[in-house]
């Protein structure tokens, strides 16, 4: 019978509607966890995604944050780009700048800098 798992295997949907169901539900998922806004708790979980992110002032310029600021952070942090990077995305988290007309601190809105 079609769609009914054959000695142990997954069950396939037998027709479109089953698969447009699964699907709106995963892209309903990933929009939530993609639009969800970030705040600085969440800066370690980002650090994961940005280990090796070096170009740490083009990405806050993408996020919304002026060049002034940027240029604050680097002097605060002279050949440590790791603290760079760490004090840009406080700043971005911290809706500083022009962040909110930028879209706000999601993933998606990090994704579509990177």
């Amino acid at each position: 019978e079609p769609g009914q798992a054959l000695l142990g295997a997954p069950t396939v949907p037998t027709n479109r509607r089953e698969e447009s169901s699964d699907s709106s539900i995963l892209d309903s998922l990933s929009s939530t966890f993609l639009d969800a806004t970030l705040d600085t708790n969440d800066i370690s979980d980002i650090m994961e995604y940005l280990h090796s992110c070096n170009r740490w002032l083009p990405l806050g310029l993408k996020l919304g944050l002026f060049y002034h600021t940027l240029q604050r952070i680097e002097l605060e942090n002279v050949n440590n780009i790791e603290n760079c990077r760490i004090a840009m995305l406080d700043a971005w988290l911290c809706k500083q700048d022009d962040v909110g007309l930028k879209g706000g601190p999601t993933y998606r809105q990090l994704i579509g800098a990177l």
